[in-house]
């Protein structure tokens, strides 16, 4: 089993504390979904675990390894990284962006072998994205370009996916294919860690949650667990309405408390 581990993590910039000891773990084949208010901690957290931000204090374990030691390539294997938003500057097609997720399996910037390719060409099946694959990015819709940037990650056949605010932007049939990627992606054995803002897309289709409010671990655990109205309340400082469809609860911000 593959199993991220954050221990004792805390990050100061200046004399600012923006992490402190959050520990977590997640496990093969496990959706997880990150939320708090803004400015809670939450992009910073990502990229912490990514290796992208220096450490105060604690550990980041990917697979059994720490990330402090690990080699760039093979931690580039071991993770995945969908940032907010974005373009591409560059004149590429579909097909040559989701490419770029095998670099870490090149080298000297060879091209892709075959291999490569039949797994390229296996993500742009996946999301959707054949009919696309020899258009320009600089072309795509939001939802389009979303779909993109998820192939490419998967292409590098992460044991991890992180992906920050995915559907952020996105119109609800878009956010629901992306969801849905995600969590096809979970039934393959793989793990994401997910920002969200949408309540109500993360109870109901994570399988724990993440809490994090002024840089600290606020609750980990089910959405029924943490997703309370108390919690919410606490967290976001608005009220909520509950309710049940198809014997799945939901939950909808309705008004600042």
């Amino acid at each position: 089993m593959t199993e991220t581990i954050v221990s004792n993590l805390s990050v100061s910039i200046g004399q600012k504390d923006i992490l402190s000891n959050i520990n977590f773990s997640i496990k093969s084949g496990e959706t997880v979904g990150l939320i708090g208010p803004n400015g809670s901690g939450k992009t910073t957290l990502m990229r912490s675990i990514l290796g992208l931000q220096k450490l105060s204090k604690g550990e980041v374990f990917v697979g059994g390894e720490n990330i402090k030691i690990i080699s760039k390539n093979k931690l580039a294997k071991q993770m995945a990284f969908i940032p907010q938003g974005g373009t591409s500057e560059w004149p590429l097609t579909v097909e040559n962006l989701v490419a770029l997720g095998r670099l870490p399996y090149t080298t000297n910037f060879s091209p892709p072998s075959p291999i490569d390719w039949e797994i390229i060409q296996n993500s742009i099946d996946l999301c959707g994205l054949k009919d696309l694959s020899t258009r320009r990015v600089s072309s795509l819709s939001g939802g389009e370009w979303a779909r993109v940037c998820f192939a490419r990650a998967i292409s590098s056949e992460p044991n991890l996916l992180l992906a920050d605010e995915p559907i952020a932007f996105l119109d609800p049939k878009h956010c629901f294919q992306i969801i849905t990627l995600i969590k096809n992606l979970a039934a393959r054995g793989k793990s994401a860690l997910v920002i969200l803002h949408d309540l109500s897309i993360t109870m109901r289709f994570f399988d724990r949650v993440i809490i994090l409010k002024d840089g600290k671990l606020v609750a980990v655990g089910s959405p029924k667990e943490v997703m309370s109205e108390n919690f919410i309340a606490d967290t976001f400082e608005v009220d909520i309405l509950q309710g049940q469809a198809n014997s799945e609860s939901f939950i909808m911000p309705w008004k600042i408390r």
